[in-house]
Formats: structure tokens, sequence, C-alpha cells
């Protein structure tokens, strides 16, 4: 059975977007799952039974295209579904 959840943070002044990054227990290694400018992400077609960690980081655009990311504090999330 698959289900989703929503995360949501505070909005940092400073940041552009936010990266959200998710660890679950089949894959230590965090993997970046999306960015947006938004200040929630629904992650959908989790896995029942495993517990997923989420990391969101703000971050800044450079013209570049390079992100920099912000010293504002980045949040995290267990669930087990």
């Amino acid at each position: 059975m698959l289900f989703s959840i929503k995360l949501s943070w505070s909005k940092s002044n400073e940041a552009d977007g936010y990266e959200i990054r998710r660890t679950d227990a089949k894959n230590s290694e965090q993997a970046v799952i999306a960015s947006t400018e938004e200040i929630s992400y629904i992650d959908k077609e989790l896995i029942t039974g495993l517990e997923y960690e989420y990391t969101v980081m703000p971050y800044k655009q450079l013209d570049s295209g390079q992100r920099v990311y912000t010293s504002g504090t980045s949040a995290k999330a267990k669930t087990y579904l």
C-alpha cells in the first residue's frame, strides 16, 4: 500500500528556494527528491512500514545556476508509515 506525507516549514527570508532530501530505511544515503520555492511539499508513493527522514535545505540561487545553502535552519522529520 502506498501513502503520501505533506511536509511544511517556516519561510526563510534569505532563501530563493528549498531543496528536499530524503533518507529511508532501505537506503542510508540522503537523496535529493525535489526543489521548490513553496514552503510545503507532498512526497507521494511512500511504502508502508518504512521509516523516512527528511531534511529541508534553504538555498540562494546564483546567476551561474549554482546553489549556495543559507545558514537558515534545516527541518527534519521522521515518520513510520
